[in-house]
């Protein structure tokens, strides 16, 4: 059943298994307790559940996918999210480098997950980078340039 707040979002409303569940009526033990049901709790409990951790608990205040996971673009984007050189002047060209393994990574195991759990994710690789004024175009031009000669290929 779709509430409200599921239909203003792609997730929600085409979503094929329930994101309600029923709240705590008693206390409970557990190994570890993960606050938060969107993306990065489901996923650490899924990987605590592959190194054999199970006693797992997820607490979400209102329903899986509430938060920033459920109204995101869903963009799977192996990146750092901010101005390469901004970002090269604090952590410098290995840290750089270590940044874009990390980005990597957490791309591959989000397609590695939906091809292994057969998640039907309407999972499309690729994505655009836009400016919308010529500033912005140079600075896209300068980056496209230093990712490809530095980390374009390579695989993670």
């Amino acid at each position: 059943m779709n509430t409200k707040i599921d239909a203003l979002n792609y997730y929600g409303a085409t979503k094929k298994y329930p994101l309600h569940f029923p709240a705590l009526q008693e206390d409970i033990d557990a190994d570890v307790v993960i606050i938060g049901g969107g993306f990065s709790g489901i996923n650490t409990a899924l990987e605590l559940a592959e190194q054999g951790i199970n006693n797992v608990v997820v607490l979400e205040a209102r329903h899986l996918g509430y938060g920033g996971t459920g109204r995101n673009g869903g963009q799977v984007m192996a990146g750092i999210g901010h101005d390469i050189e901004a970002v090269k002047k604090y952590v410098g060209a290995e840290g750089m480098e270590t940044l874009f393994k990390i980005a990597n990574l957490g791309a591959g195991i989000i397609r590695e997950r939906i091809c292994k759990y057969h998640i039907d994710a309407d999972f499309v690789p690729g994505y655009g980078y836009l400016a919308y004024n010529q500033r912005q175009l140079k600075t896209l031009q300068q980056w496209e340039k230093e990712f490809k000669s530095r980390y374009a290929g390579r695989r993670y």
